[in-house]
């Protein structure tokens, strides 16, 4: 009997440690607080207007080219109609957008009307896109999408810069006019979060971006190309390019020295097809391409 009584003792102590220890874990489960797998909506995009070009440079690198390291191919051919083109632009990239000149920078206003000769349309933020201007685009395995006329003279390009183990990828081409025109707002909403008025948001947003219907992205000529850096430097393949990309009817389009004509800072990654013939007096002469269309129409 006493022994019964005991076992009863131990047996009433050890349920009482079990439910006071159940009790207090859950209140500890109640304090916990859950782990967040989504952005709350108080975080905003702050945008640095400190970088200098080295530093924009430098971070298209480290945060944009690693993503799109694929090499292009001809598996997939689409056309406007055909593919279900999504904007890249939601997320404000600096170091990927051209960075603007202001107005008392640019003193030479070149304006040339597009005369139907596509390779060489001068598009800047004196010379608009036309609004009949129109043109099928190829999607490149990175997802970027370029005008399909140009595919050969870049797919040869990469291919001879590859075989001589440089190894160069598209980290932006084509934008539609409305991926513009969310890249514009998005760096004024920025700015505005960040407690600037409207106005001066504007401003300060179309010192790095192109106003839409002005920037080259849009009409799939223009190509953003950078390092696979995995395989190459920055200076291996910028090097390669500035020398060698005119033979394929690229050029550096937004050249140093040229600023104050082409509205654009110097972007050592930017090049623009316009022919091989006309790429090749460009880099012979030291030209910008405005300068070489207003020379040839004198």
């Amino acid at each position: 009997m006493k022994r019964k009584f005991i076992t009863a003792i131990i047996s009433t102590a050890v349920i009482g440690f079990i439910a006071v220890l159940g009790f207090n874990l859950m209140l500890n489960n109640l304090n916990t607080e859950p782990i967040r797998d989504t952005v709350s909506s108080e975080d905003t995009y702050s945008v640095d207007t400190t970088q200098t070009d080295s530093e924009l440079a430098e971070s298209d690198e480290s945060e944009v080219y690693s993503v799109l390291s694929q090499n292009i191919s001809t598996d997939n051919v689409q056309t406007d109609s055909e593919s279900d083109t999504q904007s890249d632009t939601t997320e404000t990239d600096i170091s990927s957008s051209e960075k603007v000149t202001t107005d008392s920078d640019n003193t030479n206003h070149i304006v040339i009307p597009y005369d139907g000769v596509w390779e060489q349309i001068l598009v800047n933020r004196w010379n608009v896109i036309p609004d009949d201007y129109t043109f099928e685009t190829f999607t490149l395995d990175s997802g970027n999408q370029i005008d399909i006329r140009i595919y050969n003279a870049l797919q040869k390009m990469f291919d001879d810069a590859r075989s001589l183990g440089i190894y160069p990828v598209v980290t932006e081409a084509y934008r539609s006019h409305d991926d513009q025109v969310a890249m514009m707002q998005s760096y004024i909403d920025a700015y505005i979060a960040e407690g600037y008025d409207e106005k001066t948001a504007k401003r300060m947003a179309e010192e790095y971006v192109a106003i839409p219907g002005t920037s080259e992205h849009e009409i799939g000529l223009a190509l953003d190309i950078n390092p696979d850096i995995e395989y190459s430097t920055t200076e291996e393949v910028y090097g390669w390019l500035a020398e060698n990309a005119y033979q394929y009817g690229f050029i550096l389009r937004y050249p140093e020295g040229k600023e104050s004509i082409t509205g654009i800072n110097y972007e050592p990654w930017h090049y623009r097809y316009v022919g091989e013939e006309c790429a090749a007096e460009i880099y012979e002469s030291g030209m910008c391409l405005e300068e070489y269309l207003e020379n040839k129409q004198q």
